[in-house]
Formats: structure tokens, sequence, C-alpha cells
């Protein structure tokens, strides 16, 4: 397991204390215990440590703190890209839990015999990552985009804080252009 940075997710404004009483370390081997079990590959947990407080090995520093308590496990099973994110708690080590205990209670659903397919995972199928065009129009807009016209508001949003005539950056402007240019060619192919 490697960890890797993650933005913190703005949008969670009511985190709250868990119901967890264990040590990190008994929520790492669960983890692990529940990614073995399914043989979860490329296992990847996003987390609010920053670069320099993750060592080569992708494990962070022994007593630091992320900077924020979201956390996200990436990983894949046969072909399968799955995400299971947790911004619920005050604390990474809270969050984290959640995601083991969900992992073990899915898995448990394979006990008798009613899913055969890991059905239970399809609800967390990772999305495919967007392209540039719709990253650099998201960012601007501070939108998701997700349909073609969200596309046209995402545009509209960006117009509004990086026009140069309302003292956006001129480089910026023009790739905002570039990409909803981009976005626009491609929903019409």
């Amino acid at each position: 397991m490697k960890f890797q940075w993650l933005e913190d997710p703005h949008h969670t404004r009511n985190r709250k204390s868990s119901p967890f009483r264990s040590t990190y370390s008994s929520t790492v081997k669960l983890l692990e215990r529940e990614l073995n079990a399914i043989r979860a590959r490329n296992v990847i947990l996003a987390a609010g440590y920053q670069s320099h407080q993750i060592k080569n090995d992708g494990m962070p520093y022994a007593r630091m703190t992320p900077r924020h308590p979201a956390a996200a496990l990436y990983f894949t099973v046969g072909a399968k890209s799955l995400a299971f994110p947790c911004d619920t708690f005050d604390s990474f080590p809270d969050n984290l839990r959640a995601i083991a205990l969900t992992l073990e209670k899915l898995r448990a659903v394979d006990c008798y015999g009613v899913t055969r397919k890991g059905e239970q995972y399809r609800g967390w199928a990772a999305l495919p990552a967007p392209t540039k065009p719709e990253r650099v129009l998201a960012e601007a807009s501070g939108m998701t985009i997700q349909t073609p016209q969200d596309v046209q508001s995402a545009y509209r949003a960006a117009a509004r804080r990086h026009h140069p005539d309302v003292g956006g950056d001129n480089e910026r402007w023009l790739e905002i252009q570039r990409a909803y240019t981009d976005l626009r060619g491609a929903a019409h192919s």
C-alpha cells in the first residue's frame, strides 16, 4: 500500500466524532487482511499527507499528521478499479477505519452464496479520470463536469472568474478557451 496526496475535499462541512475505539495499527491490520482476502492489487491510499511527509517506500514518516482527515482507498480487483473515499469523521485514522470496516462488511456479503461475481462492489467502481480539457475547465470554474450541459455552465463560470476583461490572466484564459473548444468538439463528434 502506497500513500499519495489527497486534496482537501472542501465539501465536507459536518465531520463528526467516530464511534470507533481502536488503534491505528489494528486498523491497518484489518485493512491489509481485507485487501488480501479480495486479492486487491495496485493499492493506493490517498490522504492529507504532503509529498515531503511521505518516504520513498510510499509510507508516511512516523509522527506525521495529515493536513485534513479525509481518506480515499483506490485498488484493483480483477479488471475492476474501485474507489472508497471517506471524509465523515474528525480524524484520518477514523476515516480509514470506516473504509476497512466497509470492506469487511462487503466481503461478508459473499458468505451465503447470494452474490458470486462481486456485485456488492459495483457502487464503488472508480470513475474514469477526467481528460485534460475537463480538468482545466473544472478547475477554472470550480464545477464538476459530467454532461455536455455542464461544459457550457462551467465555461460561463470560468469566464466570470478568468476573462481578461475582469482582470484574469491572458495565458490562463487561452488555456480555458482551448479546453472549451476541445470539449465542444468532442460532444459534437
